[in-house]
């Protein structure tokens, strides 16, 4: 998958973030460079739990004073356009290209921590540029929400979850990791499986060719 470079174009704020267990903590710390990794439906994004959201604005020039550019996009017919406006910028054509497509870019912020970059409106007339972070780590997330349906007695969920793997597993490109299919079917499989219903039981990855060491 194409990634693309926007460290240049970008300034980072967002602070370190601490992950705290019962037993360990953990600091992840804001690479400089940011990745574009893909691209993805906002529909299809939901509202995924997030440390933070912040607005992606424009470096502006290392020679001149620091004033943030905004990356607001007016849809006036107001021709008054600054000089700073005037300069090209990665960030107003990604937020213009989002906007258009209603698609989210899905960014790697640091290693094992990513985030979504998305347009957002808050009026009707202007939207901005926003990035929001999810919780770093890799925490098997299906196995929470598998336990959580079987102690709440919610296996319709499960079915419900093996479904959506099989239509993802149909969908995917043609130049899509192999590995993928395998992953997803797997799940699926194991989902429906009725002595999978223990609630101590751990989904494992499918292990094959392509990630067995």
């Amino acid at each position: 998958m194409e990634k693309i470079d926007i460290a240049h174009d970008i300034e980072d704020s967002p602070v370190p973030y601490t992950k705290i267990t019962d037993f360990d903590y953990q600091t992840f710390n804001l690479s400089e460079l940011i990745e574009v990794c893909g691209f993805i439906s906002v529909t299809d994004v939901g509202s995924p739990m997030a440390v933070s959201r912040h607005l992606v604005l424009p470096a502006s020039s290392s020679s001149k004073e620091h004033v943030p550019l905004s990356a607001e996009i007016d849809l006036t017919d107001d021709d008054t356009t600054s000089d700073e406006g005037k300069i090209p910028s990665f960030c107003v054509l990604l937020h213009g290209a989002l906007k258009v497509e209603n698609m989210a870019a899905l960014v790697n912020l640091a290693e094992n921590w990513f985030g979504f970059v998305y347009s957002w409106a808050d009026s009707k007339k202007k939207s901005n540029l926003m990035l929001t972070i999810l919780t770093p780590g890799s925490d098997t997330e299906l196995n929470r929400l598998r336990k959580a349906a079987i102690s709440l007695g919610f296996l319709d969920l499960l079915n419900g979850l093996a479904y959506i793997f099989e239509q993802e597993c149909m969908q995917l490109p043609g130049s899509a990791h192999p590995d993928c299919a395998l992953q997803l079917q797997h799940a699926a499989e194991v989902l429906r499986k009725t002595q999978n219903r223990d609630i101590k039981y751990v989904v494992v990855p499918l292990q094959t060719n392509y990630n067995s060491s």
